[in-house]
């Protein structure tokens, strides 16, 4: 996706406001990062899970700031929402079946931008052995293999999917957070900021990667 113009018309200064007062508190990580990579038009399409009632009208008044079309459905528990830029997006979302409101774990992948074989990956998976876990030991295993260096470990963080878990698909993954990470410094560059780096900071500064946290 071409980031040019989403990035030339970004208020920084609202990005601020949201990604360092606002939001913090209420979403995680995982989350802020989404809406971010969408807003600079790395990704089609973002999701954000677990919106109660606290959450609801931040995350709305976000997307009105911001020009993002949203749908939303609701659990028993919780608001769901898919957010996008351009509403054409949600074209790639397929529903389960005629009477769920849940989408295909393979539709949800392409509007969240994942690559293929992360989406083909997953949809086999699922139901398996903890893939986290499984990704944390792939991780390991091409550090003491020296396939992957610990500190390029961390861009994992910013790829936001869970990648095939080859050494292939590993590193397929380090490449999208290589280009994320080169994007936020674009991103300061163009609006003589210091807003992408200090993401980063927030991200980097963790004693280990947030994806092998307990």
């Amino acid at each position: 996706m071409n980031s040019d113009p989403e990035m030339e018309d970004l208020d920084i200064g609202k990005l601020e406001e949201y990604f360092f007062d606002r939001f913090p508190v209420r979403f995680d990580t995982h989350s802020q990062l989404s809406l971010l990579f969408l807003l600079i038009g790395e990704k089609p399409g973002a999701n954000v899970m677990f919106v109660d009632e606290s959450k609801e009208e931040l995350l709305e008044d976000f997307c009105e700031d911001f020009d993002l079309e949203y749908q939303s459905f609701e659990s028993e528990i919780h608001m769901t929402y898919y957010i996008t830029l351009d509403e054409q997006y949600f074209d790639l979302l397929e529903k389960v079946d005629e009477e769920s409101k849940y989408y295909t774990q393979e539709s949800s992948g392409k509007f969240l931008g994942y690559p293929e074989n992360a989406i083909k990956f997953f949809t086999q998976e699922t139901g398996e052995r903890n893939l986290s876990q499984r990704f944390e030991e792939k991780v390991d295993e091409m550090i003491e293999k020296d396939e992957l260096s610990e500190e390029n470990s961390y861009l994992l963080d910013l790829a936001l999917f869970t990648p095939e878990l080859t050494s292939d698909g590993v590193l397929q993954a380090v490449e999208v957070g290589e280009r994320r990470r080169e994007l936020l410094r674009q991103l300061d560059r163009r609006h003589d900021t210091d807003f992408g780096e200090k993401i980063l900071d927030k991200v980097f500064s963790r004693s280990k990667p947030y994806f092998r946290s307990p």
